[in-house]
């Protein structure tokens, strides 16, 4: 009985003495290949990596775009049939998820009604977490990065960035491009 009187003192107490209320929240910086990506053409997302953490559901209130993945797709239970059909089946997909999990030695080609179909479903967006391709993320040493061999094999498969910046690079799979030009 005395505790439930003493912790709200005890609290308010340390409310008091605290020197700034509210405490400063972290700001996300809203990066520029999302905001390029927001004003482009309408096209849903493929995040890479694609289940590395959260940082996509990040990204998409700065992009608004649609996505494949997110928090229904970390489990097939939650997931829709036809996105895991379209995970499990398409080669194009594979390619490119393997190549965001830093699969390197994967042969790259594909069936090119893959990549239709991938157009076709409404997918035309490539977002690359490239923090997520740096040291520790990857199985690396700190200071190791995957990023230049991941970007030079991600060329091979889709061409050059449509625009990047030093945490993220954003692909177009189609015409048109978005046009924004790096972000450097």
């Amino acid at each position: 009985r005395w505790v439930s009187r003493l912790l709200p003192r005890a609290l308010l107490v340390g409310l008091v003495k605290t020197p700034k209320l509210p405490r400063q929240a972290w700001r996300a910086p809203a990066l520029a290949p999302l905001l390029c990506l927001a004003g482009g053409p309408p096209g849903a997302v493929i995040d890479l990596p694609f289940f590395s953490d959260q940082r996509n559901l990040w990204f998409q209130t700065i992009h608004h775009r649609p996505m494949l993945g997110g928090m229904l797709m970390k489990k097939p239970s939650f997931g829709s049939a036809p996105a895991w059909k379209l995970r499990q089946e398409n080669s194009f997909l594979a390619v490119l998820l393997d190549l965001g999990d830093a699969k390197l030695s994967r042969n790259l080609a594909y069936i090119p009604a893959d990549r239709a179909a991938i157009l076709a479903s409404g997918f035309r967006y490539i977002v690359v977490d490239k923090s997520r391709m740096e040291g520790v993320a990857v199985g690396r040493s700190p200071g190791g990065s995957v990023w230049p061999r991941v970007r030079r094999l991600l060329g091979e498969v889709v061409g050059e960035p449509d625009t990047e910046d030093e945490v993220v690079a954003v692909y177009a799979l189609d015409e048109p491009r978005l046009g924004c030009g790096q972000a450097r």
